[in-house]
């Protein structure tokens, strides 16, 4: 048993709440990135420097498959743990 007293020791680690914010941080890269990303493309797009089929016409679908997957792969690192809880017995 740990001496000090209880206000004293350190936090447990929270995996939830990790992973929680682990989340919030992932959906505001992924709006960040996209939000750059629709700014250069618009305004090289003003421009009129935007070729046929370039990279801006791919940004929408490859940052929507990024978040996605990383959006679930969170998701289920939750649904992991809140699984791995359902089955543990009770304690006290």
């Amino acid at each position: 048993m740990d001496p000090r007293p209880e206000s004293e020791r350190p936090a447990s680690f929270n995996r939830e709440r990790f992973l929680l914010r682990l989340v919030a941080l992932v959906l505001v890269a992924e709006v960040s990135l996209y939000a750059f990303g629709a700014g250069v493309c618009a305004w090289r797009g003003a421009q009129q420097q935007l070729p046929q089929g370039g990279l801006c016409a791919r940004y929408d679908n490859a940052v929507h498959t990024a978040f996605g997957v990383a959006l679930n792969t969170l998701l289920a690192l939750l649904g992991g743990k809140a699984l791995s809880d359902s089955r543990r017995p009770p304690g006290p």
